[in-house]
């Protein structure tokens, strides 16, 4: 329910009609703004209750997280103490999708709790087969024609980008898709002949995506069996590598720095070279 102060940001025109919800509505532009604050405070004062050292909690949007540590009597006291507070203020639960255990689904992902190994202790995101099977499907169509529907390869590249939020280096690939589904001239039309042509609002040509849709289906089909993994090692969290790098990028030139803590040791700077445009096919 959203308090009746509030209600005006829960307005909706119907055709020529206006109509108020008294109830958060999802997928609204100001639904957010409510209940981000009614989230926050739900994250915040839960964890409160806890040292983040026993218990450390996190929501994204409407779903919790989070990870407990004791015997496993005091990790049930725990829980208990967080769901009984969240009740005590009246917020509800879907618990058939509630889950516990050293593995949990979560937003599209497994997450696996891995306590060894040669590299320490870490956690697994691990995208599940049946997504990655269906991303791979949907890739295998796209490239056995000649066009793809832009509508359809707006999905996919929606999905891609999901997957990459889990696993980053699928980025780099992805590009491609996302330029392609915005190169479009909304004057152009498919000629008499019905051709298309790379500025049809409603089509694109296979071979201006087709390279990132091999490497993304070479991810999604994996190797041997191994299934697209995210591997975050408590380890490379805890202590920082010794020297960082980072570099830039303009239309005009590149440079980097190479520093040990905060201290630049090295650095790199050049301009953008008329063979550098040629090789990368880019306007300067």
């Amino acid at each position: 329910p959203v308090a009746p102060p509030e209600r005006r940001a829960q307005c909706y025109k119907i055709w020529e009609s206006f109509a108020t919800s008294d109830s958060l509505v999802f997928g609204a532009g100001p639904s957010p703004l409510i209940w981000g604050r009614m989230g926050a405070w739900a994250g915040r004062a839960a964890q409160g209750l806890f040292d983040f050292h026993e218990l450390l909690l996190q929501i994204f949007v409407d779903d919790p997280l989070w990870f407990v540590r004791g015997t496993k009597e005091r990790r049930r006291r725990l829980v208990v103490i967080l769901l009984l507070f969240w009740q005590a203020f009246g917020f509800p639960f879907s618990w058939p999708k509630g889950a516990v255990g050293p593995e949990v689904p979560w937003i599209g992902a497994e997450l696996v709790v891995d306590n060894g190994g040669p590299r320490g202790r870490g956690v697994r995101v691990v995208v599940p087969a049946d997504r990655l099977d269906q991303m791979r499907e949907e890739a295998d169509r796209f490239l056995a024609g000649n066009v793809i529907s832009r509508k359809a390869l707006r999905s996919f590249a929606g999905g891609a980008s999901f997957i990459a939020g889990l696993v980053p280096f699928l980025r780099p690939f992805l590009g491609g898709l996302w330029a392609a589904v915005k190169d479009v001239d909304p004057a152009a039309q498919p000629d008499p002949a019905g051709r298309m042509h790379a500025g049809d609002p409603l089509k694109v040509w296979t071979p201006q995506v087709r390279w990132s849709l091999e490497w993304l289906r070479a991810f999604f089909t994996g190797t041997g069996g191994v299934p697209l993994v995210r591997v975050l090692r408590l380890r490379d969290l805890q202590f920082g590598s010794r020297f960082t790098a980072a570099v830039d990028a303009s239309p005009w030139g590149i440079g980097g720095l190479l520093m040990e803590g905060d201290v630049v040791v090295a650095c790199f700077a050049d301009r953008v070279q008329a063979d550098d445009i040629r090789r990368l096919g880019v306007v300067g």
